[in-house]
């Protein structure tokens, strides 16, 4: 899952969970809403895991966290029906 600064991602389980475990809680930060969902938080780019136990001890899954900078990014839009057609031309005179 790919986070980006600045924005929360909500994520609803299957099954209700007990325990929720970060990897790395400099990179994100998880605030249960129920059993079943939380809200991811990015505090910082980077990479963790976050893995979510039932009251069991059994592992329900592991999530996977990529925290992005925010920013803009540059698109060029271009007519043309393949990617080719998207390289830069230099300009006739």
């Amino acid at each position: 899952m790919t986070l980006t600064l600045g924005t929360t991602t909500a994520l609803s389980i299957g099954r209700p969970f007990k325990t929720v475990l970060i990897g790395d809680p400099n990179v994100v930060d998880v605030v249960t809403r129920d059993d079943r969902s939380v809200t991811f938080e990015p505090i910082a780019t980077g990479a963790t895991d976050v893995i979510f136990i039932d009251e069991k001890s059994i592992v329900i899954t592991n999530v996977r966290i990529l925290v992005c900078d925010a920013g803009a990014t540059r698109i060029a839009y271009q007519n043309g029906s393949d990617c080719a057609a998207n390289r830069e031309k230099p300009q006739e005179r």
